[in-house]
């Protein structure tokens, strides 16, 4: 008996799956109908306590005739799970990609859920200036860090197409809001951004 290697025997199988590609920051977009899930929540022992979760995929190249898939693309699940590339392989012989991918929300605690409120700077009858602030982008995943000695708060968030910037707000579901004092980005897609806030208190 022949055995079967998913990877190399794509077109046997049926119990495929859509997908969405996207490039973060790009505007770039595509479905993919007719993705391969050869596994699935695979645990990679690493220095994180969750431990990092692990996808491989493999789908035809037509899929994505007008790119190739890179470290850094998103592929959406139909469980609107986003799962981050973190390695490709070029099956040339059946002219497909294989593209391995990790959960980076899970694997950086990222269970929480905060909403983005930037500041409209507006003139009161005085003429000075003054922030009112609105609803940028709601239901980020993030992670809180207890306060610090200085009342400093360290949210966690890997979302590189939204950008915050300083005097932004973020709002618990709570109505806790934590107004920005400092940000360090994340440097590689495959880490998070730091964000530094003081709770705004009435």
């Amino acid at each position: 008996m022949n055995k079967i290697f998913p990877e190399e025997d794509f077109l046997v199988f049926d119990r495929k799956e859509t997908l969405n590609w996207t490039r973060p920051l790009s505007g770039l977009f595509c479905p993919i109908a007719d993705a391969l899930r050869l596994s699935c929540l695979e645990r990679v022992q690493n220095s994180s306590p969750v431990g990092m979760e692990e996808a491989v995929w493999v789908f035809p190249k037509k899929s994505l005739s007008f790119k190739e898939p890179i470290p850094g693309d998103w592929l959406i699940d139909s469980q609107n799970v986003r799962w981050t590339v973190s390695k490709v392989q070029n099956l040339s012989v059946r002219n497909c990609w294989k593209c391995t991918t990790v959960d980076l929300l899970r694997h950086f605690q990222l269970t929480e859920t905060l909403d983005l409120y930037r500041p409209r700077w507006q003139l009161d009858a005085s003429g000075a200036p003054f922030p009112e602030y609105f609803l940028f982008r709601p239901g980020i995943p993030a992670k809180i860090l207890p306060q610090d000695h200085e009342q400093i708060i360290e949210i966690h968030i890997a979302e590189p197409e939204t950008p915050v910037f300083y005097r932004d707000c973020f709002m618990t579901p709570s109505n806790q809001m934590f107004r920005v004092v400092e940000i360090k980005p994340a440097a590689v897609w495959s880490d998070f951004s730091r964000i530094f806030c003081k709770e705004v208190t009435q």
